[in-house]
């Protein structure tokens, strides 16, 4: 994704300017992403309204966007989110006792890695826990988006949960992004900031929409645990 958004801004220094707000494209009248280039490269991403700059990205923080959205996985392979060190550490994956049946010796302790359903809240060994998309696959995908984002300080309000919480400490001042976390209201946390408007832009420039939305929707941090009765037809229907 990153070397077509590349190649597609070299090609055009002036992009039209577009943000989401309430998961509905929205063309920004007056306002352009504008490229400041290197060699084979871009120097920095500018936005601007009516000719004035409001806020500009180095290319520092241009890679550092795409190496955090590289965190990602795929349909396929979503689930080995479990051996991800970073994912792990904020659902707080510890080593916990647990009894099993021997048929030779009764009951018997065990360690195992574990952590907690993510709807009902009842603590399993990690390898009992599914993973589940927290913004559905079907019709979840802008959805998904705007999450990633609110993760990288990339939308006017910021998170809440403790996943993106932690993401945004991390995260948000080397793109660019909010590192202040201020909350704001529902509509806030649905829009995209400056930052995410230039980055966003920029992604659609290159007609990469479809796989920010598929690495978005498979990123770390769209990834949650869930035990089974959760996550079935059945336990969805009371969550």
């Amino acid at each position: 994704m990153r070397d077509a958004v590349i190649r597609a801004l070299l090609s055009n220094p002036t992009v039209n300017a577009y943000t989401i707000e309430q998961i509905m494209e929205v063309r920004l009248p007056g306002t352009y992403v504008r490229v400041n280039q290197g060699y084979n490269s871009i120097n920095s991403l500018s936005l601007s309204v009516n000719h004035t700059p409001v806020l500009t990205l180095t290319g520092q923080q241009i890679n550092n966007f795409f190496g955090y959205l590289a965190n990602t996985y795929t349909v396929n392979t979503y689930r080995n989110v479990k051996h991800d060190a970073t994912w792990r550490n904020v659902y707080g994956v510890q080593s916990c006792m647990f009894e099993k049946f021997d048929k030779t010796h009764g009951l018997m302790g065990e360690y195992l890695d574990a952590t907690y359903c993510r709807r009902c809240r009842i603590k399993l060994p990690l390898k009992n826990l599914t993973i589940d998309h927290q913004k559905p696959q079907e019709g979840g995908r802008t959805v998904a988006i705007l999450k990633i984002f609110r993760g990288f300080g990339l939308t006017r309000g910021g998170a809440r949960g403790n996943k993106n919480t932690a993401s945004i400490g991390s995260v948000a001042a080397n793109v660019g992004g909010d590192a202040s976390n201020s909350i704001g209201t529902y509509k806030e946390r649905y829009e995209l900031n400056e930052a995410g408007v230039i980055f966003y832009s920029a992604i659609r420039e290159a007609r990469q929409v479809p796989a920010l939305e598929e690495a978005c929707m498979h990123h770390y941090l769209n990834l949650a645990p869930v035990c089974g009765s959760c996550n079935s037809s059945m336990g969805n229907r009371f969550f």
